[in-house]
């Protein structure tokens, strides 16, 4: 079963994915993007969005 957290309102954005060639699943992430990839991810303009919705208002 597939853990999701979520950080000051934002949930992480990864997903699972099968390879049915390997028959295992296969962790997606977008490293741009700091709530797929904290390491090497971005704070993306939507995330900014999203807090100033769920905080500032």
């Amino acid at each position: 079963m597939e853990s999701r957290r979520i950080l000051i309102g934002l949930r992480d954005e990864y997903f699972t994915t099968w390879n049915p060639d390997t028959c295992s699943y296969i962790q997606e992430y977008n490293l741009g993007n700091i709530m797929s990839d904290s390491g090497s991810g971005k704070i993306l303009p939507e995330h900014w969005q999203a807090i100033k919705k769920n905080y500032w208002q």
